[in-house]
């Protein structure tokens, strides 16, 4: 279990201030959606939240250690107990949806494994498993091309599960998914969440079709925290405050 925390954090960007002197905690087992609009530093702060960026000032903690006293290896094991789900899902189209699956699992093991399973076709429980979590068994040897939006996010998700992540980081996973689909997402998210009594860190810019999932809501605004909130207690005033003369997209 991970611990995360920013601590006065600032992070620019050619001269130009993503966060500005940022700190929060985020607890093992916790569900938290970063909300905001665009710029607003959602997607900057959970990639320093996933150790995939160093910040300008400041410092990142993982389990109360700042990132740059880890070492590399460290780091490393850090990210590979990390889930990593976009916007984009990063699906090879010319592989099956069992291929891109198993892609997740073969990063994990040593190359003469990852070998292994490249030269010898057999299924792999794994894989099998982690589809069936996300309700894509009978997709398994499609073409990944041929999916619609949700199932392609589907697969990104079953890509991540496979490696049983205790650290979840979904930056706008469902942002072009109609509202049932995006339903179906976030619950298949939350069921991994709690199966693997692990963190889920979500960006969104539509947090009323999210929010009985969440715990926490953290509202940014330019850079800086405007709100940090049980979900319990988010109103609609809250939101409208945080879009106030911005369009959340």
């Amino acid at each position: 279990m991970y611990k995360l925390g920013l601590h006065a954090v600032t992070k620019t960007w050619q001269n130009q201030c993503a966060l500005e002197n940022i700190s929060l905690t985020i607890e093992p087992n916790s569900s938290v959606a970063l909300v905001g609009s665009n710029g607003s530093g959602k997607t900057t702060t959970i990639r320093l939240l996933g150790a995939l960026l160093q910040t300008s000032s400041g410092q990142v903690h993982i389990n109360d250690r700042p990132v740059d006293q880890m070492s590399r290896i460290e780091i490393r094991r850090y990210r590979q107990h990390c889930g990593f789900i976009e916007q984009s899902t990063h699906i090879i189209p010319q592989l099956s949806v069992y291929d891109n699956v198993l892609i997740g699992k073969l990063a994990l093991l040593p190359w003469y494994h990852a070998a292994g399973h490249a030269l010898w076709q057999t299924k792999d429980a794994d894989v099998i498993h982690a589809l069936n979590e996300v309700g894509l068994t009978n997709s398994i040897w499609k073409a990944s091309d041929s999916l619609s939006g949700g199932q392609k996010q589907r697969v990104a998700i079953a890509r991540n599960i496979i490696r049983k992540p205790k650290v979840i980081l979904a930056d706008e996973p469902m942002s072009n998914l109609d509202p049932q689909t995006t339903e179906q997402i976030i619950s298949i998210l939350d069921k991994q969440t709690k199966k693997y009594r692990a963190t889920l860190i979500i960006t969104t810019h539509h947090i009323q079709r999210i929010i009985k999932y969440i715990d926490r809501v953290i509202g940014l605004k330019q850079g800086s925290i405007a709100f940090d909130k049980p979900a319990s207690v988010i109103t609609k005033s809250d939101l409208d405050t945080l879009y106030a003369n911005e369009h959340p997209a």
